[in-house]
């Protein structure tokens, strides 16, 4: 199997593109609650980051920012991540984040393609094709943790 893998300032932009959906969705749910507590906005803060994480690079193998740079995350083998592999690549992060920030930088080397957090889990991140249409989500994301909780859609596509 070949491939090319995903290039750091890609995968950059793609994070910060996720910062802003997820913001915005924060600050809608802050306009529709009010101010609450430092931490607890903080653990909400936390767990929608990684929830929303978690779904999407189950479900569509990448975030939207990823989709939108033409980037998506498969296992070693190039499959799509199951759920469990998918927790254990975003919970990575937080390992990524802990000496430094080295398990993110070290991408930047020329012999490293992989980020700590993503050999954790045995994943790559990888460029798209030229020809590849991004299949956005068509469904709100209370369907999307329906279907992973259930494991089944019952709704027609």
């Amino acid at each position: 199997m070949t491939f090319n893998y995903a290039p750091a300032w890609r995968r950059l932009i793609a994070y910060l593109i996720d910062i802003i959906i997820v913001q915005a969705i924060l600050v809608l749910s802050y306009l529709l609650i009010g101010d609450i507590a430092f931490i607890i906005r903080s653990w909400i803060v936390f767990w929608t980051y990684m929830i929303y994480n978690i779904i999407m690079d189950y479900k569509y193998q990448g975030t939207l920012g990823k989709m939108l740079l033409r980037i998506k995350v498969i296992t070693i083998k190039g499959q799509a991540p199951d759920l469990k592999t998918s927790f254990y690549r975003n919970f990575g992060k937080l390992i990524s984040a802990l000496p430094l920030l080295w398990g993110f930088i070290r991408i930047l080397t020329p012999s490293t393609p992989q980020t700590i957090h993503d050999e954790l889990a045995r994943c790559y991140v990888i460029e798209l094709k030229k020809n590849w249409k991004p299949q956005l989500p068509t469904r709100c994301m209370c369907h999307v943790l329906h279907c992973v909780s259930e494991r089944v859609c019952v709704l027609p596509r």
